[in-house]
């Protein structure tokens, strides 16, 4: 997403930019879809989390159709910083948890 995010602050209008956000939430979709699965079928999926960022990527994806259609600028903008931020914030809950999960040396069993 951060590249999404540079290329909606590369100030030009044009209409290669909305492709290239379009393609790059598309990419990360099809990327983690394969993990989306796997935790569905094992019944491990977090359906709330997994609702957030795919609704992100979405939001990105139309923010993406928007701007190469060639429409207003306010809709494109508001739909990519409302699909942005959806996703900064599932990082920073996925960077959270690898945090509270990580068990740091001094707790690790020396024996083990």
């Amino acid at each position: 997403m951060l590249f999404v995010a540079l290329l909606a602050l590369s100030g030009t209008s044009s209409r290669v930019v909305g492709i290239a956000q379009t393609l790059v939430a598309l990419a990360a979709l099809a990327l983690s879809w394969p993990f989306t699965l796997t935790a569905w079928r094992a019944r491990t999926l977090n359906y709330g989390r997994a609702a957030v960022y795919h609704a992100g990527l979405v939001l990105v994806a139309v923010a993406g159709i928007v701007r190469t259609a060639g429409g207003s600028r306010q809709t494109n903008e508001e739909l990519l910083a409302l699909g942005v931020l959806l996703l900064v914030g599932i990082a920073l809950s996925n960077s959270w948890q690898l945090v509270l999960s990580h068990e740091s040396d001094e707790d690790a069993d020396p024996a083990g």
